[in-house]
């Protein structure tokens, strides 16, 4: 008993199961044809896949091939030239029109001493665009430089067509805070005929403002909008156009006055004249 029940566990062993026999028996009644069409189909497609990977590669090379026919510039061009926008950008791009680094490209020309922004794209397919916004000054800055409507400190010519523009002095760091001074005092100013030709501040904060009357403004350090209103009422009510060296205006209640005239050296208004 024992051995007829080996026998009959070492049979099942030893006999194939269904699903691989059908299987066997499946590939084995495919017919010729069918499966010289299953090869010829893999083979297209892999020739498909290698003719796509050519037609990319061969893309890839002519894209890289392409340069940079034209560059057109536009914006402002009072002080930064297209011939010196090329000169800075023909080295850059040398390479090609997809290996220019047009965000170097716009470092480069925002670091030119006359350029506020620059923005540069590609336009298909080999024009290089560039816009130039320039620098708005709107004060020197010592004897080297300006500072832009945001109080940023630029280099450039101190040529006789910015003679006209306010000096403004102080120490390093000062310039926004200078710049924003200069603007309240302009608009405070306005309506008096009176300009500001220079405008400085000292190393403990201190304010004194030129004007273009000769008339020296000793502002203080704080209170700026109610000593420039005080300045505009004594002007407009006490002083009728004499000629002033010096007004002092960091009084609490009132101002001194030096007058051009040498037999008045000093006259002292008070609040109450000014009322």
């Amino acid at each position: 008993m024992a051995r007829a029940e080996q026998q009959r566990q070492v049979g099942a062993m030893r006999r194939p199961s269904t699903k691989a026999s059908r299987a066997n028996t499946h590939a084995e009644k495919q017919p010729l044809t069918a499966r010289i069409k299953r090869w010829l189909t893999q083979a297209l497609v892999l020739s498909g896949v290698a003719i796509v990977a050519l037609g990319a590669g061969r893309g890839g090379l002519y894209l890289l091939d392409l340069k940079v026919e034209r560059i057109s510039i536009s914006g402002s061009a009072r002080n930064v030239s297209t011939e010196m926008v090329e000169s800075l950008v023909a080295p850059r791009i040398a390479h090609g029109f997809l290996a220019a680094d047009i965000d170097d490209i716009k470092a480069q020309l925002e670091a030119m001493p006359w350029v506020y922004t620059a923005n540069t794209r590609r336009r298909w397919p080999d024009t290089l665009v560039i816009h130039i916004e320039e620098q708005r000054p709107i004060a020197r800055w010592g004897m080297d430089g300006f500072l832009n409507h945001q109080g940023d400190f630029f280099a450039g010519d101190m040529s006789s067509q910015w003679a006209a523009l306010p000096r403004l002095e102080g120490p390093e760091g000062s310039q926004s805070d200078l710049v924003a001074h200069y603007k309240t005092l302009e608009s405070l100013l306005d309506g008096l005929d009176l300009g500001i030709v220079w405008l400085a501040q000292d190393e403990v904060g201190q304010l004194s403002a030129e004007l273009d009357n000769g008339t020296l403004l000793v502002l203080g350090s704080d209170a700026l909008v109610e000593r420039t209103q005080r300045f505009v009422k004594l002007h407009q009510q006490h002083l009728n156009g004499e000629a002033v060296v010096r007004i002092d205006l960091r009084y609490e209640y009132g101002a001194a006055v030096q007058l051009m005239e040498p037999q008045v050296a000093m006259h002292e208004t008070t609040l109450e004249e000014l009322r």
